[in-house]
């Protein structure tokens, strides 16, 4: 071999000697590179996790009661509950376990489209003292106070503080003022009493009070006169009840003790509207007119006395269950077509034995709706003696909560539904806590009224709520906690 062969071919083998250097250099570049952005993403990924599950141990109890749902609402581990006897009380974890019994949740429908320039959860009302809604259709929630009872003023000023602290402002919460709130009371209402309610009613806009003993809810018949209104528009009653002739109309219930949710009339016209758009609702004409009943079973009650803590000034929240329609919330809704006598008749607690339930309709017309339990549809009832029934109050605080486990469960659960209130319902706390000192203080009185109101026209005459205001009148001031 030649010189100049030798020196080429090592030349050459220098060369490829270089480039295999070179190429296991990038590939280990390239191998470095990969595993140290892998190991960054899976570095970034455990922080994160950790993060998240030392947040969970900061939220203590919270986040783990709550499981995954929503943490600044705990009403929403109640959403429904199974259907049980109307004495027994569910605790929060078995309404978690049965989060999705309800058939379908208010709030989650099509919205339905909006007209230009409106917004979802409008508080727009009547500007020009008339009838306006988005969903074109006409809703009126109906409140009785003091009817037929205008003389027993303790009784008298306990539910007009229990009106103050807890109707008025859920009413007033409201995500959309488009309906009319009509409040009946005594004509003949002690002076006082009328004009604390007069001045409490002028606050709500679309608010009108009027003087009767008769309950007619039904807006189409005109039964409101000029001379009647005690305070509010009676130009805006009587717009309704025009607007009422052409449209669908929606009928509510509420006792003046009870609250609802802050989306809760919001979310009722949008499920209505939906089934308005449905091809057989409102389609049958006269001959076959559309209605439903809507309903909830299931609610918040206040309670005076807290059983897991005797020094409590707040009393308790505790969700509850009945095998049977509450009235805070009942609703009915009918087409254009329909009049007072093609309305199912019965009581409320009848309603779900007697009309069939909308689930097995074919048609979803003529039939009761259970309103699910939800955020957007939640009532909060008042279970104290000026409740007419007295039905679920707790008298004292040896009640059905038996069990230290079971008293942690409710416990946890006020707690959280306690300091949601200003946000669900628009309640005050502490004007809570003021009313619960107040009527307190003058249970003795409040009972003694309220023993007297018993059997009277549209109140109820039962031997058990005798009985459990008769332990309200004789409680002693040791029994109290103010």
């Amino acid at each position: 071999m030649s010189r100049l062969s030798y020196h080429r071919k090592l030349s050459s083998t220098t060369t490829n000697s270089k480039e295999s250097r070179r190429a296991r250099r990038l590939t280990y570049q390239c191998s470095y590179s990969f595993w140290t952005i892998w190991c960054l993403i899976l570095g970034m990924y455990w922080i994160l996790l950790a993060a998240c599950l030392w947040n969970g141990l900061l939220q203590g109890d919270a986040r783990a009661y709550s499981g995954n749902l929503d943490n600044r609402f705990l009403l929403t581990a109640v959403q429904s509950f199974p259907v049980q006897p109307a004495t027994s009380m569910p605790t929060p974890l078995d309404a978690l376990s049965t989060l999705n019994e309800t058939a379908r949740p208010f709030g989650s429908e099509d919205q339905g489209s909006k007209g230009e320039g409106e917004e979802s959860g409008s508080r727009s009302i009547s500007r020009h003292l008339k009838w306006h809604n988005k969903f074109d259709l006409v809703h009126v929630v109906h409140t009785r106070f003091m009817q037929t009872q205008p003389n027993l003023t303790h009784l008298g000023q306990a539910r007009l503080g229990l009106f103050r602290a807890i109707t008025l402002p859920s009413m007033m919460h409201q995500s959309s003022l488009e309906f009319l709130w009509i409040i009946r009371t005594d004509p003949d209402l002690d002076q006082t009493l009328l004009h604390e309610l007069r001045s409490q009613v002028k606050q709500a806009h679309n608010a009108v009070l009027i003087a009767s003993n008769q309950n007619e809810n039904y807006i189409r018949t005109n039964n409101i006169t000029k001379q009647s209104v005690l305070e509010g528009s009676y130009d805006l009653a009587m717009s309704y009840h025009a607007a009422a002739q052409t449209r669908p109309v929606l009928e509510t219930r509420l006792d003046a003790d009870d609250a609802l949710s802050a989306h809760f009339i919001e979310s009722i016209q949008s499920r209505i509207a939906a089934q308005m758009r449905s091809p057989h609702f409102g389609r049958g004409g006269r001959q076959s007119p559309s209605w439903m009943v809507l309903c909830s079973l299931d609610s918040l009650e206040w309670q005076l006395f807290s059983p897991w803590n005797k020094q409590s000034h707040e009393g308790a929240i505790v969700p509850a269950n009945k095998a049977s329609c509450i009235t805070p919330g009942l609703t009915y809704a009918f087409d254009v077509h329909a009049h007072t006598l093609d309305l199912p008749t019965h009581k409320h607690f009848k309603f779900t034995k007697l009309v069939p339930p909308c689930s097995g309709s074919r048609l979803n017309n003529n039939c009761l709706e259970r309103i699910a339990f939800t955020p957007q549809t939640t009532i909060f009832r008042a279970r104290t003696p000026t409740s007419a029934g007295m039905d679920s109050v707790f008298a004292s605080w040896s009640n059905p909560l038996d069990g230290s486990e079971r008293n942690n469960q409710f416990a946890k659960f006020h707690h959280h539904a306690w300091k949601d209130l200003p946000i669900r319902f628009g309640i005050h706390v502490h004007e809570l806590v003021q009313l619960r000192s107040e009527l307190l203080e003058n249970i003795t009185l409040i009972a003694e009224d309220a023993l007297q109101g018993q059997c009277t026209k549209f109140h109820s005459c039962k031997e058990s709520a005798r009985q459990q205001l008769e332990q309200f009148r004789t409680m002693s001031r040791n029994d109290k906690v103010l």
